[in-house]
C-alpha cells in the first residue's frame, strides 16, 4: 500500500528535477552563465563598497570592465532587446506613437 502512494510521488520528483536542465550551449544556458558570471564579480564590488571587503582600487577598476564587459555579451544574447546595440544608436524599441511629443 505505501509502495503504491511512494512509487508515484518518487517518479514525480525524479521527472520534475531531469526537466530543470538546460543546455549550455543554448542561448538560454549562455545567458544563466553570464548571469552567474555577473552575480558573482557584482558581490565582490558590492562587498568593497559595504566595507564588507578592503576595498582595492585595481580590482574594483578591473571587475567594473568586467561587469561592462558581461553586460554586453548579454545584451547580444538577448532577443528583442536591441542586439546589442549601443545606447543612442539606432531606433528605440517602444512603438511609434507610444509616448507623446513634448509640448512646448
Amino acid at each position: 500500500m505505501k509502495l503504491t502512494i511512494a512509487l508515484p510521488i518518487l517518479l514525480a520528483s525524479l521527472a520534475l528535477v531531469a526537466c530543470g536542465e538546460v543546455d549550455p550551449d543554448s542561448p538560454l544556458g549562455q545567458r544563466q552563465a553570464i548571469f552567474k558570471q555577473m552575480l558573482k564579480t557584482s558581490e565582490d564590488l558590492g562587498g568593497m563598497l559595504r566595507g564588507r571587503l578592503a576595498f582595492d582600487e585595481q580590482r574594483f577598476v578591473s571587475g567594473a570592465a568586467e561587469l561592462d564587459r558581461l553586460a554586453r555579451a548579454l545584451a547580444a544574447l538577448s532577443p528583442g532587446q536591441g542586439g546589442g546595440r549601443q545606447p543612442g544608436q539606432g531606433r528605440g524599441m517602444a512603438a511609434p506613437g507610444a509616448f507623446p511629443a513634448a509640448g512646448p
